[in-house]
């Protein structure tokens, strides 16, 4: 019953605390503990992929921001948290239109019509005809 309120809350600060807690190494593309940082670049491998990436998106940063260097807001958001801003956003959207439409039929159900005339608001006697209900 709460789960389906509460999990996107749940997950919002669950990542953030992920992000605090974890970095990704700009070698490998693999998130790493804060506190493993030392032990992690010892073992480290030099992954040619995450490298094309990490210099693309320097790039497309760099477009942004004007071209100057540093005018920027931070390093650019990865693919993964994009599209997970993205998922939350439309889950989002998608309660608020269910909780518009779970409104709208209360609504609806609480007006209650006349018989005769249609008047609407005719809970116990219509104000139009008069009849009673």
């Amino acid at each position: 019953k709460f789960f389906k309120r509460s999990f996107p809350i749940h997950e919002k600060r669950c990542i953030a605390k992920y992000a605090k807690s974890h970095s990704k190494c700009d070698r490998c593309g693999r998130d790493v503990s804060n506190s493993d940082w030392a032990m992690h670049r010892a073992d480290c491998v030099v992954d040619k992929r995450v490298q094309r990436q990490n210099r693309r998106l320097a790039k497309m940063a760099k477009e942004k921001s004007g071209g100057g260097g540093g005018g920027g807001t931070g390093p650019p958001k990865l693919a993964a948290v994009a599209a997970y801003e993205r998922r939350v956003a439309q889950r989002e959207e998608m309660q608020r239109r269910q909780e518009e439409e779970q409104r709208r039929r209360e609504e609806e159900a609480q007006r209650t019509l006349c018989d005769e005339c249609e008047e609407e608001d005719a809970d116990f006697e219509c104000p139009k005809c008069e009849q009673v209900m």
